[in-house]
């Protein structure tokens, strides 16, 4: 039975994937999150063996990406602290 495994492609050029930009990035991760969400975490077809990734890693990528992008829009977050 072959895997197909959605959200990690392997043989990918990484030039491939820095090529996204963060919010392409983030619409696959939170694509995949909802398909799992959705009850669709893993199944088969016609002899293929079908998985998404775990929920877990998508979460922390997925709040990744949208620090990455808060800080590309606004600039590193600082705290600034007064005594």
């Amino acid at each position: 039975m072959r895997q197909i495994f959605y959200g990690v492609k392997k043989n990918v050029k990484l030039d491939n994937i820095m090529a996204q930009t963060y919010a392409q990035q983030l619409d696959s991760v939170q694509a995949a999150i909802t398909a799992i969400e959705g009850g669709a975490q893993s199944y088969s077809v016609n002899g293929l063996s079908y998985t998404r990734g775990n929920l877990e890693t998508l979460y922390k990528r997925e709040e990744r990406l949208l620090t990455l992008i808060n800080q590309a829009s606004n600039g590193p977050l600082r705290t600034v602290v007064k005594f």
